[in-house]
């Protein structure tokens, strides 16, 4: 971890992926676990505000920009007139803001909420057609990796993937919309996510309810795009 006092105001610091491994959080963590984030970004704060000039102020701001290499987090005190306008759009005031915030950014989430919600619609509306036919497999992992090597492997031309955390362990649910491929296309693509995971007891249905849905409708290409090789 490296840390830069820019002015009186504002700490940068740089936070590699073998920083963020020693401290327990993985890409994974920031997209769902919200305690933990606000529990390690206040850390992060505490350790580089040797003076708690910053910790002991109710205006702190962070700003977060994911990379390759990791994180770079901006932490700002004293912003005068704050009101999330043009140019501090990416300001977030508070702990409260800071998971959402991330959530966007890792998702890079660059079109309304409106519109999104109006997408996931249109998807269950679609699922829910008894004539729109599909094969679906519930599978679960031993270990995020399995996760994420199936994901690299498993390319599906047309369906939904979801990833559930339930009991510190991981279950997708894989759907193939059998109107755009062929039954031995999608006979293939099941059998390569059955190398990767187990057929899990629970149904989706279950893991929806008691578990959380930590990726919803694209969780194989989020997962491809934010853990590569």
């Amino acid at each position: 971890m490296r840390m830069e006092k820019i002015d009186e105001n504002t700490i940068r610091v740089l936070l590699e992926n073998d920083d963020l491994e020693e401290r327990g959080i993985t890409g994974l963590d920031l997209l769902s676990n919200h305690k933990k984030i606000e529990r390690f970004f206040y850390s992060i704060l505490e350790e580089v505000d040797s003076e708690h000039t910053f910790a002991n102020n109710d205006a702190v701001t962070f700003q977060v920009l994911p990379n390759d290499q990791g994180l770079e987090l901006l932490i700002s005190k004293n912003m005068p007139n704050f009101d999330g306008g043009k140019g501090q759009s990416e300001m977030v005031q508070g702990k409260d803001g800071i998971t959402e915030y991330i959530k966007e950014q890792l998702l890079k989430r660059d079109t309304v909420q409106d519109d999104a919600t109006e997408e996931e619609d249109e998807m269950t509306a679609y699922m829910n057609q008894a004539d729109n036919p599909m094969k679906q497999i519930v599978l679960s992992f031993k270990s995020f990796d399995d996760w994420i090597a199936l994901a690299q492997q498993l390319h599906i031309e047309s369906g939904v993937s979801n990833l559930f955390l339930y009991k510190h362990q991981y279950y997708a649910q894989i759907i193939i919309f059998m109107e755009n491929t062929t039954e031995s296309f999608a006979r293939d693509d099941l059998a390569v996510a059955n190398e990767y995971g187990q057929k899990s007891e629970y149904t989706a249905a279950f893991l929806s309810e008691f578990g959380e849905k930590v990726m919803d409708n694209s969780a194989l290409e989020l997962t491809r795009y934010y853990f590569k090789h």
